[in-house]
């Protein structure tokens, strides 16, 4: 099903991630649930897997991408060499929105710091990609009143990689942790030539609405050969906010109150 092999002490499994119509899946999360064993296609839908010997025993491998069903396989059956796995794509209603308000005003939400000697790293640098997938965020409390998201604002304080693509979402805060984006399509931002400081992301024109508390979050999905450093910086303590991080792109979030990394919200919100 997937190609599998040996690289010095860890085995991998490779493959490719494709639609119904045999067009790659880019950017779709491959790994094992609740583990920091994980990595994400690239634009090709090719991936590689590495894990540690016996890792994967009665394990089963997750592969799952925002406009498709997800699918599980378990590993102990997976064999034979670059199979094609194919995704189904997810039946999208399309629902007209109709938001009726008095009017807007803007407001910034979030947390501007960014000297501090606390971050979070998402680079692995002894086994490229094996960590794509993993994210950072924090949680909104946005109150009752109807919201437009306009802009999402993080700061990146140390980065050495030509290039690394990030995606960013907006999703629904269930059971305390980030759940189902608010938005059908991903959004994805490249950085360039080593981007580092305050990056903005504009989805005005994506129609982004919340009246509750969102989560907004950073995840590693692709990275140039060279550079092996990426981090976000993290405060702690700051009373009130909640952090969020995952390491593996199937793995849980870890939930941290009172810490939070340089994100910003900037909304329109309805006027009372």
């Amino acid at each position: 099903m997937f190609s599998i092999g040996q690289n010095a002490n860890l085995n991998f499994i490779s493959g490719f991630i494709l639609n119904q119509d045999s067009i790659p899946v880019a950017f779709a999360n491959i790994g094992v649930k609740g583990s920091a064993i994980g990595t994400v296609s690239d634009e090709k839908g090719r991936f590689e897997l590495f894990f540690p010997e016996g890792a994967l025993q009665n394990k089963s491998l997750s592969i799952s991408h925002i406009a498709y069903e997800n699918r599980e396989f378990e590993v102990n059956k997976i064999e034979g060499k670059n199979t094609k796995i194919f995704l189904e794509e997810k039946a999208v209603e399309l629902k007209e929105v109709e938001i009726k308000v008095k009017g807007w005003q803007e407001k910034t939400y979030g947390f501007n710091k960014t000297f501090t000697f606390l971050k979070n790293n998402l680079a692995i640098k002894d086994y490229p990609n094996q960590n794509l997938g993993s994210a950072v965020g924090r949680k909104f409390s946005l109150g009752a009143k109807e919201h437009k998201i306009e802009k999402i604002k993080f700061y990146v304080n140390q980065n050495n990689f030509d290039t690394a693509w990030m995606r960013i979402s907006v999703s629904k805060v269930e059971n305390g942790t980030p759940s189902k984006p608010l938005h059908e399509e991903p959004f994805l931002l490249e950085l360039r030539n080593k981007t580092e400081g305050w990056i903005t992301l504009n989805i005005s024109g994506k129609n982004v609405y919340a009246n509750s508390d969102v989560a907004v979050t950073i995840e590693w999905i692709k990275q140039s050969k060279n550079g092996n450093y990426l981090s976000f910086p993290t405060t702690m303590p700051v009373p009130g906010v909640t952090h969020y991080y995952r390491f593996g792109s199937q793995n849980d979030w870890k939930v941290y109150p009172t810490m939070t990394t340089a994100i910003q919200l900037v909304t329109l919100k309805e006027k009372s």
